[in-house]
């Protein structure tokens, strides 16, 4: 009975494998194998096949790029021409015609027949013809060459590659460190100063400042000194002025206007200053109460206004003469 199945099985071998190579898509080496090991199908390992996905674009970015020139283009413009042209033309007129006629009558003085000529004038209508001139429109159209602006955009595609990384060797020593950092628990005995001492003073810069922007208080204005004792004198120093002297529109700028600055307190001290080519002027005055004269240098000046200055003061202002 086994011998039997034997010879069964290898009647039915060769069927088997023609069924399977004309309705499978097994490799040609499947029906080889089929032969001789039937019931060992797919012992061999199939192949391996490996996918891998495309690296990825660059990163781009794109600009554009705007140029403009200009080309020489050829247009018809329409052009008119006025031109004389003779015509003849035909008019009309009248021409008067003078005809005479033989009359007699009959005079009683001489008792005799007399004859007398009697004039008779006719139009009769002439033509003729005139040659006149007539002008004439002509319109063509004449190619006339002109510019054209052209604007044109470019694309600029800039890619971005791959970053590179440069290392350095693991073992190298780091540099020296400039200085020890000072620690979170550790108490400075000399922290560095920051504002001055006591008894220094900070010298006054005397930048211009915008008229009114400085106040009038001395207290304000005047530098530090320190404690104010018995042994301690204040300081005091001028005032220094600066401004423009201008005509009525308050922007043309009064050249060598003078200004004259009398004291409140005392009329024989005064002050003298002269406006430049610009109208600008400076002048340093003592602190204290004063009057301010503008005039052109005739001996005759006008009171402009009173200021108070104080030590150290510095000012700007707009002279408006009048």
């Amino acid at each position: 009975m086994t011998h039997f199945l034997r010879l069964a099985a290898r009647a039915v071998a060769p069927v088997l494998t023609v069924a399977g190579l004309a309705f499978t898509a097994a490799p040609a080496n499947a029906g080889w194998d089929n032969v001789f090991q039937v019931c060992c199908w797919d012992c061999k390992p199939k192949p391996k096949t490996s996918y891998y996905s495309a690296p990825a674009p660059a990163p781009t970015t794109v600009q554009y790029e705007q140029r403009c020139y200009y080309e020489p283009v050829t247009v018809m413009k329409q052009q008119i021409e006025r031109v004389e042209v003779p015509v003849q033309v035909k008019s009309y007129y009248w021409d008067p015609v003078t005809t005479y006629t033989q009359r007699s009558y009959y005079d009683p003085c001489s008792g005799c027949s007399q004859q007398v000529t009697v004039p008779r004038t006719s139009y009769v209508r002439k033509e003729e013809c005139n040659t006149v001139m007539k002008v004439v429109e002509r319109m063509q159209m004449v190619p006339v060459q002109v510019q054209r602006k052209v604007c044109e955009k470019r694309p600029v595609y800039t890619y971005y590659g791959p970053t590179t990384k440069t290392y350095d060797c693991a073992t190298c020593d780091a540099p020296a460190a400039s200085g020890a950092s000072p620690r979170i628990d550790e108490l400075r005995q000399n922290p560095p100063s920051v504002m001055p001492e006591t008894g220094g003073t900070i010298a006054p810069q005397g930048l211009p400042t915008i008229p009114g922007s400085m106040p009038r208080t001395s207290q304000q204005s005047r530098p530090y000194t320190g404690t104010i004792n018995a042994r301690t004198t204040s300081r005091s120093g001028p005032a220094v002025l600066r401004g423009e002297v201008v005509q009525n529109d308050q922007i043309t700028p009064r050249a060598g206007a003078k200004l004259v600055f009398v004291s409140a307190a005392d009329s024989t001290v005064r002050q003298y200053a002269t406006a430049d080519d610009f109208g600008n002027f400076d002048l340093k005055l003592p602190a204290g109460t004063w009057y301010m004269y503008v005039g052109n240098g005739d001996g005759k000046a006008q009171f402009h206004k009173k200021i108070t200055v104080d030590d150290f003061d510095a000012r700007e202002f707009k002279v408006v003469s009048r």
